[in-house]
């Protein structure tokens, strides 16, 4: 029997060109973090703080989106700012990190005072914690 050679019109797919699944994974939680349900964001926000201490790297493009988050829902305050300082910031959202940052360096919660100043410590932004405004 004779068989007829066709090239193969199939495109060339390489497996380092397939989107990663935990970025995609990652982009799905972070616009939960934008639903109305607050059990659903909080669920989300605490699953980004797990993910940002085995991937960091992961989430650094998210970071303005998770501070507006957390400027817009003050039960996500905590685990945002837990997620920040194993972030590798961008020297463009740097800026804006620390003004969001700073905001909450008067808050009720001793926990999330502890936090402002570790992240801001990671940033190499302050030699004094307690500076901030």
């Amino acid at each position: 029997m004779r068989t007829v050679s066709q090239p193969d019109r199939r495109p060339e797919h390489r497996p380092d060109e397939w989107p990663d699944r935990s970025v995609v994974a990652v982009g799905r939680l972070v616009d939960v973090l934008r639903r109305r349900d607050p059990v659903d964001r909080l669920r989300a926000a605490h699953l980004l703080e797990v993910v940002s201490r085995r991937r960091p790297d992961l989430l650094g493009t998210h970071v303005p989106t998770l501070l507006a988050v957390a400027v817009e829902d003050p039960d996500l305050v905590l685990p945002i700012l837990q997620v920040l300082p194993r972030l590798e910031i961008r020297p463009v959202d740097r800026d804006a990190v620390e003004s969001g940052v700073r905001r909450w360096h008067d808050h009720e919660d001793a926990a999330v005072r502890v936090c402002v100043d570790v992240v801001l410590i990671a940033m190499g932004r302050t030699d004094d914690p307690g500076a901030g405004s």
